[in-house]
């Protein structure tokens, strides 16, 4: 069983208007964390669990892994977090390339944002200021959906320790936002919005889906 822990989490609505990423309440970060403990003993052992400061706040990184490849990090999509990797990291592990997956700052996990970001360019910061934390000079950044986008972002802004990009159906990237994607997004935040119909549309996970990951996705 992998042992994790928490940082103390950003909770309460005077953190959203600060445009900070939070819990809504105590009791939705509980239900989040043991949902998180039960994904995480999903995966294989982290070798090492490594919490990085950066500008914008706290990063959580997990190394999988070992081997003298230029390492690999993993960056996840809107919502999601670690656990995403679940079917990738076995395959990735086996690669000779450590493989660090990381906790995004403002979304779901055990990353604590601690200021607001409102460009690619001070993604790029907090990213890059990770990586120097962790020691990597060079790294191979594989990111899915917004994971993509910001592995592209960092690749654009602070590209003295990026090796290479994998850009998984990245979003905003390439072109703009389907009206299909915009409502479905703006569908998921709405207020008054039914719980189940907003998980649907986010998560994209079958209302009373039970898996880990979906309810991580949707929770």
């Amino acid at each position: 069983m992998t042992e994790i822990s928490f940082p103390e989490p950003r909770i309460g609505p005077e953190w959203t208007r600060r445009r900070i990423g939070a819990f809504r309440d105590p009791a939705a970060f509980e239900r989040f964390a043991a949902v998180y403990r039960e994904a995480m003993d999903g995966l294989p052992e982290p070798d090492e669990q490594r919490t990085v400061d950066t500008s914008y706040g706290t990063v959580r990184v997990y190394r999988f892994g070992s081997g003298d490849g230029v390492p690999l990090v993993l960056m996840p999509g809107r919502q999601s977090c670690t656990p995403l990797w679940r079917t990738n990291l076995p395959g990735l592990m086996g690669s000779g390339h450590p493989v660090y997956a990381v906790d995004g700052l403002g979304e779901p996990g055990c990353s604590v944002q601690s200021a607001p970001m409102t460009s690619g360019a001070d993604q790029a910061v907090w990213i890059d200021e990770m990586l120097a934390g962790l020691a990597l000079s060079r790294a191979h950044v594989l990111g899915v959906s917004i994971g993509g986008w910001l592995a592209v972002q960092v690749a654009l802004h602070r590209p003295e320790r990026i090796a290479s990009v994998i850009a998984l159906d990245p979003a905003h990237t390439f072109a703009q936002l389907s009206w299909k994607m915009l409502v479905a997004s703006l569908g998921s935040v709405l207020p008054g919005m039914p719980e189940g119909l907003r998980n649907r549309l986010w998560a994209g996970s079958p209302v009373g889906s039970t898996t880990p990951r979906s309810t991580l996705r949707a929770g």
